[in-house]
């Protein structure tokens, strides 16, 4: 279990991963526009500037990442770049061909990692299929990916949430998270578990 962490909630996930991701004032991570609040709140405590890359609609098929803007707002001081798929709050799932295109466009940035918000994997209409980032080339590596117990159940009061990634960066999240929440909750836990 050394590549995964279990939280209370999937927030705490994304707080404890940016704060053992940017550990210097000079570090910028990158949030697509419009984006989760709480985000932002976690790159504060964080003490990361974030530089944010907006979706834009297209009439004949809805929204879409600008490559040319990611590519722009990507630098050495980025560190950190959160994709969250189905996006909240757009609903726009990623297909593998944009996933790769960012992919792609990454492997000009060793150095940035990629915090993968799936709380909203099970929840895609349309048939659209979701496509895990971390198993495009080798972005395992790289990414950490997050999952919510509530969403997943339909049940957002259980604050449940868990991540998995490279032991690196989850040994790092891990001291993190203990020294600000001492357990979690075992009820939920043992429900999540058998639901799956």
């Amino acid at each position: 279990m050394k590549e995964v962490l279990i939280t209370n909630g999937a927030n705490a996930n994304i707080d404890c991963l940016l704060q053992a991701l940017c550990r210097d004032e000079n570090d910028e991570v990158i949030f697509i526009e419009p984006f989760f609040p709480q985000y932002l709140g976690h790159a504060q405590i964080s003490k990361a500037t974030v530089r944010a890359v907006p979706l834009v609609v297209k009439e004949d098929n809805g929204w879409h990442l600008d490559l040319n803007i990611l590519r722009e707002t990507l630098n050495e001081k980025t560190r950190v770049l959160i994709l969250n798929t189905p996006h909240n709050p757009t609903g726009k799932v990623f297909n593998l061909e944009e996933l790769e295109q960012i992919s792609e466009i990454l492997e000009e940035y060793p150095n940035v990692y990629i915090i993968a918000d799936y709380v909203y994997d099970f929840v895609t209409l349309d048939g659209k299929e979701q496509y895990m980032f971390a198993n495009i080339k080798d972005n395992w590596n790289k990414t950490v990916t997050i999952y919510s117990g509530g969403k997943l159940l339909a049940c957002t009061g259980w604050k449940i949430g868990w991540c998995f990634g490279p032991e690196e960066i989850i040994r790092q999240a891990v001291v993190i998270y203990d020294t600000s929440s001492y357990c979690n909750f075992v009820p939920g836990q043992v429900a999540v578990a058998k639901s799956l």
